[in-house]
């Protein structure tokens, strides 16, 4: 694996068309709050949540949608300490409600504030995990090392505001960036299954 950045897919961005409007019993948001929106957005999910590249960082995971206001955001980070059998992820969501959608209302409520004084409102679950609590975290980084990352591309697909998988994969070779928007692409569902894998931890860290 090789040190640079992978666009896995294709896909036709329709940021610059203005989303659906919200639940009819939801405040109107006006163009010049769209717009506010989508300067700030990046941004924002950057600063809340980054994709994680620290030195300790085995492979970090972000899920988005590039439309602003679906989904809420989700992202986990895999780190490996000094230790054989040291393996910890974190998990960080929107809570509730997606970064975008709470921007809005933020922004609404605080016409004037910058966005660093509304992103420290923003609204999010986290939660971490111990090797020893999630011993299924070293298969899953396992499965991972097996994966052959390979350019693909093809042309003729188009998603429309599609989900965005990125990808923050650290290994002995060097390292990888991935932005990949088509769903089965091997990585993506290494990604989705290994969500599923912490979120059962979870329940049985808790019980």
């Amino acid at each position: 694996m090789r040190n640079g950045r992978l666009m896995l897919g294709f896909f036709l961005s329709t940021l610059q068309i203005l989303p659906a409007p919200l639940a009819a019993q939801e405040p109107t948001t006006s163009n010049a709050q769209w717009k506010w929106l989508e300067e700030n957005f990046e941004k924002a999910l950057d600063r809340a949540m980054p994709l994680q590249k620290d030195v300790s960082v085995v492979v970090s995971y972000r899920l988005r949608e590039t439309l602003q206001v679906g989904q809420p955001e989700y992202s986990f980070a895999i780190t490996q300490g000094t230790a054989s059998a040291s393996l910890s992820v974190h998990v960080r969501t929107a809570a509730n409600e997606p970064i975008g959608k709470q921007l809005l209302a933020l922004h609404r409520r605080f016409p004037r504030e910058s966005l660093a004084v509304l992103g420290k409102k923003l609204k999010f679950v986290d939660s971490d995990l111990t090797e020893q609590q999630c011993p299924a975290l070293k298969d899953a980084v396992r499965k991972l090392n097996t994966i052959p990352i390979a350019l693909q591309f093809d042309s003729t697909t188009i998603i429309l505001d599609p989900t965005l998988h990125e990808l923050f994969i650290r290994s002995n070779e060097g390292s990888i960036l991935a932005a990949i928007v088509d769903p089965n692409k091997a990585l993506v569902k290494w990604a989705q299954e290994t969500r599923t894998v912490i979120q059962m931890c979870g329940n049985k860290s808790v019980q």
